[in-house]
């Protein structure tokens, strides 16, 4: 966990994170998230999570299935939601980074 820390200290003062296998996502007052590797003893980051225009003060990593009609199969996908200070909850492919979707309508900022 200290080198997690070490790590972070870049990551602004303010951490929320969400920890999945050996996957940690934090969140932090430089409106990003960050998702790092904490499976080996060296920690990484291994994405950037960009888009809020406030800080980012709830995360939390997601898995769910999608179920194929036409193969009868499912498929199974990670993603990370964000919560922030501009008002809005994002939802990132955790493969990629990319912002699946904007949740809006909120009038205040998002709580852990």
């Amino acid at each position: 966990m200290q080198a997690i820390l070490g790590l972070l200290s870049n990551h602004f003062s303010k951490h929320f994170h969400a920890t999945h296998s050996f996957t940690q996502v934090t969140g932090s007052e430089d409106a990003t998230a960050r998702m790092w590797t904490a499976a080996e003893a060296e920690t990484e980051c291994i994405g950037v999570f960009r888009g809020h225009t406030g800080y980012v003060n709830a995360v939390a990593i997601v898995e769910y299935s999608i179920y194929d009609r036409r193969d009868e199969d499912s498929i199974n996908v990670c993603a990370v939601l964000t919560g922030s200070a501009d008002a809005t909850i994002r939802k990132w492919d955790a493969t990629s980074c990319e912002c699946l979707f904007v949740y809006e309508g909120h009038t205040a900022r998002i709580q852990k």
